[in-house]
């Protein structure tokens, strides 16, 4: 488990818990919104919102996030010859 806080003025700060099995990444939870954001769409969309907040893109109060199926694979029953 890695836990990140972030301190400061505010009351309420950013906290986000990433959780890890056998060091692949199983999931997270935060109070910071999602972290399935790209590099990309969040430059995108850092100049478009504005605050002075602690949260993401300046917000004043979190937003709740879980997320523990990144890393979902179904398995696939493989394909023989007599089936096609």
């Amino acid at each position: 488990m890695l836990q990140r806080i972030e301190i400061s003025a505010a009351t309420t700060n950013p906290r986000d818990v990433y959780y890890y099995f056998n060091d692949i990444k199983v999931g997270d939870n935060s109070n910071n919104g999602t972290s399935e954001s790209d590099y990309a769409g969040a430059i995108a969309t850092r100049p478009t919102v504005g605050g002075t907040g602690a949260f993401r893109y300046g917000a004043t109060t979190g937003t709740a996030y879980a997320g523990f199926d990144q890393n979902y694979q179904a398995i696939q029953r493989p394909q023989h010859q007599r089936d096609v």
